[in-house]
């Protein structure tokens, strides 16, 4: 079922003035989770537009799980993005899930991106480790389990869990309970539409910065120097010991070579 944009559109946060930086995330967050890379952004003189993908934050939220495909997600996002009318092609910059999307968006537009950054970015289901594949086959009862659970329980969750509470600022685990607390259930049908990118990679033309956590507990980290290897014209930044949202568990790090990258680009 195509998700029509005109009718609920898309919730985004823009800022700044300059070249487009399109900021996408991954499945149960939302444009939120990059607060620490948009001040920075417009300080070096870009805009930046993050919008919440369907069914995150404050975006429309279907009720059909076909909703969710990965392709109707897509679809939607690619009309928001033509809706925009942007005198200079943009920079798409995708964590997880944003990473595929952007992917396919290069593969599908070249002609109307300047460059990829894709942090920790999913590619193909190969990258899962074996609990997330596990939930990947049971979306219907993953989202039934995200029906009873409450924003306050999600948080402490995450204290208990020692792995994610050193990573992350008591701000931030508070922001990602948020954000999958007020996500549709139903996001968990994207993850079994997703399809393998891996043949398609050599294709992808485009300028790629890939940033990658080492120690990412969600998609394998010995996946990530393999898509940079794979993309024809890509750079990999590192962050060593780093999980799955390097964005806001090292923000200065990945900001950091995220404005060292889009100043390699040049002036658009």
């Amino acid at each position: 079922m195509a998700l029509n944009t005109s009718d609920q559109p898309i919730h985004s946060i823009v800022q700044g003035n300059g070249p487009p930086v399109i900021l996408l995330h991954g499945i149960g967050a939302s444009s939120l989770g990059w607060s620490a890379l948009i001040p920075d952004l417009v300080a070096a003189g870009y805009r930046a537009y993050a919008p919440d993908l369907p069914g995150h934050g404050e975006s429309f939220k279907p009720q059909r799980p076909e909703s969710y495909h990965v392709q109707n997600i897509y679809q939607a996002l690619v009309d928001w993005i033509q809706s925009l009318a942007l005198p200079d092609l943009p920079v798409l910059i995708g964590h997880s899930l944003g990473g595929y999307l952007s992917l396919q968006y290069s593969l599908d537009y070249p002609e109307r991106l300047r460059a990829l950054v894709l942090v920790n970015p999913f590619y193909t289901p190969g990258q899962l480790f074996p609990i997330v594949r596990w939930l990947r086959g049971r979306a219907d009862a993953g989202s039934r389990a995200l029906e009873r659970i409450s924003a306050p329980l999600l948080e402490r969750a995450s204290e208990w869990n020692p792995t994610v509470s050193k990573q992350l600022s008591r701000e931030f685990r508070r922001q990602m309970a948020a954000d999958l607390f007020r996500a549709s259930p139903l996001i968990l049908n994207i993850l079994p539409s997703i399809s393998d990118l891996t043949p398609r990679l050599a294709e992808v033309a485009t300028q790629a910065g890939v940033i990658w956590g080492s120690r990412d507990l969600t998609l394998s980290p010995a996946s990530f120097p393999a898509l940079i290897e794979r993309l024809p014209n890509s750079v990999g930044y590192h962050i060593p010991g780093g999980r799955h949202q390097p964005h806001m568990s090292r923000p200065e790090m990945v900001n950091a070579y995220i404005l060292t990258f889009l100043g390699s680009l040049g002036k658009p």
